[in-house]
């Protein structure tokens, strides 16, 4: 019987009853669409009700998946970022930048530096990422700042990707 191994590979050949075996008994791997993998978003806040991101703060914001689970696409969110005076501040997106994707221990940017919240909008394109599967018990942290020097605001995000369900 053939053993199935996440990530879209099988091993065949291990028994030499076994259908399909490569000559002389021998095992090989192919490639066999995994039929577990689900799309599921993660969604990341810190509002005003918790505190929200103090006026020019950096803050981590964190979530652990129960899933195996690797983001592929984020998207920070057009609400008001201040819901008591929704017009004075624009977006969130608009007043938050990215200064860190963290997907376990390893950071998914390929050079230091803030990333512009606008980038990661709801309508944003060519923003598609395979970021690192995170195992269970690791965190996807999110280090986001906050740009308005004056007021403290809510943050909310979503990470869209692909869970392995048992």
């Amino acid at each position: 019987m053939p053993r199935e191994i996440i990530g879209a590979k099988e091993i065949i050949g291990q028994d030499d009853n076994a259908q399909g075996n490569a000559p002389g008994g021998m095992s090989r791997v192919i490639d066999v669409p995994d039929k577990r993998q689900r799309d599921y978003p993660l969604g990341f806040s810190n509002t005003a009700d918790g505190g929200g991101v103090g006026a020019g703060e950096t803050v981590d914001i964190k979530q652990t998946p129960q899933l195996l689970f690797r983001g592929e696409r984020l998207v920070i969110s057009d609400k008001p970022a201040l819901l008591s005076n929704p017009a004075g501040v624009g977006t969130i997106a608009d007043n938050f930048n990215l200064v860190n994707i963290i997907a376990g221990q390893q950071i998914q940017q390929v050079a230091s530096g803030e990333l512009d919240g606008t980038a990661f909008k709801p309508l944003a394109f060519g923003t598609r990422m395979l970021l690192q599967t995170v195992v269970n018990g690791w965190e996807f942290v999110l280090r986001v700042h906050n740009t308005d020097q004056v007021n403290d605001l809510d943050f909310a995000s979503v990470l869209f990707g692909r869970c392995f369900a048992p």
